[in-house]
């Protein structure tokens, strides 16, 4: 009997890194911040590296100054698979929040259910759920929940990444 030795190197145990902090702080592998990490399928645009490590930076510092995330709060997001779900996704967690993703084919009920198990204080939704997640937010009561779009203006509320994300190196986390 042989016993099977992989050749790639163990994982360093991590415990006291966020995942972002842990992508900008290690790099066993020196992949080149030029590297595709993310393609949309509809867009075909890209999302490396380097320029997930810089944005989701920017916006952590976006969703904690113009959103008010705040570490530990969790933030519900009804968000297509795009790079911009990526971009949510680290940047929330670089925020030191939770990311609690819902599939867009969400119902009103499965709304509902979503926010009263993750006790949301900000919801981003594609403009498609917008009115479902305002309905259900009216008949919970819950008025202190922050909204935002994502990737597409609805009146005031603010769109992410565009009304969010810091604009220059000095926004950033």
């Amino acid at each position: 009997m042989s016993i099977y030795k992989s050749p790639v190197i163990p994982i360093h145990d991590v415990s006291d890194l966020s995942i972002p902090q842990f992508m900008t702080q290690y790099n066993p592998d020196e992949v080149p911040a030029s590297k595709t990490v993310h393609v949309e399928n509809i867009s075909n645009e890209t999302i490396t590296y380097g320029s997930l490590r810089d944005q989701a930076a920017r916006a952590a510092w976006g969703l904690r100054m113009n959103l008010g995330l705040q570490p530990g709060d969790t933030l519900l997001a009804l968000v297509n698979n795009s790079n911009a779900f990526v971009l949510l996704a680290h940047a929330t967690w670089w925020a030191g929040a939770i990311f609690a993703p819902l599939n867009t084919s969400a119902t009103q009920d499965d709304i509902a259910h979503a926010i009263k198990i993750t006790s949301p204080m900000h919801i981003v939704t594609i403009e498609e759920k917008l009115n479902a997640v305002q309905s259900v937010l009216e008949s919970l009561s819950k008025t202190n929940i922050k909204i935002a779009t994502i990737r597409c203006k609805v009146g005031s509320i603010p769109q992410f990444p565009e009304d969010i994300i810091g604009q220059t190196t000095t926004e950033s986390l």
